[in-house]
């Protein structure tokens, strides 16, 4: 697999978009003041992982993925890319649609905290499930297994939102 930090080419703007369901087609990523991008390709060049940070403010930056390859998804990556997000802002924040099990899961297994429900969060249409992590929480910067540092994921209940 080969790891690129430049902005998002094309098929990895398709990529994103399908799988978060927001269109990114007019996003400018080459800003980069504004865009932390990472594309993950197969050796045949085809898109296995997309990760694209918006750093909204001076302290915060939220983060929206596709995962089309979980092995693309590796601890050496994570480790690098958190240590860069860290190095530019004081948190991470993640909204994530309640329908979305394989992303909530995926917030867990990264060290995210669930934080909240927010109403018309995404593209002002559907809600979405809060998450934040912060640099001293984050399992890639401690070097700490996750499993073991953050024990059994909280379950969020779509239909009951906020209540775990």
């Amino acid at each position: 697999m080969n790891v690129s930090f430049a902005p998002l080419q094309q098929d990895a703007i398709d990529v994103l978009s399908a799988a978060t369901l927001v269109d990114f087609s007019t996003t400018e990523f080459s800003d980069e003041d504004t865009w932390l991008c990472v594309t993950v390709r197969r050796n045949r060049g085809t898109v296995a992982l997309v990760i694209a940070f918006e750093f909204k403010s001076w302290c915060e930056a939220y983060v929206t993925t596709a995962v089309v390859d979980k092995k693309a998804l590796t601890r050496r990556l994570l480790t690098a890319v958190t240590r860069t997000v860290f190095s530019r802002a004081a948190r991470i924040t993640a909204e994530v649609d309640p329908a979305n099990d394989a992303a909530l899961n995926q917030m867990w297994r990264m060290g995210f905290k669930h934080e909240g429900y927010k109403r018309r969060a995404i593209e002002g249409v559907r809600d979405a499930v809060l998450f934040g992590l912060l640099p001293e929480e984050c399992p890639y910067l401690e070097g700490v297994p996750f499993r073991i540092a953050f024990g059994t994921p909280a379950v969020i209940h779509p239909e009951h939102p906020g209540v775990n």
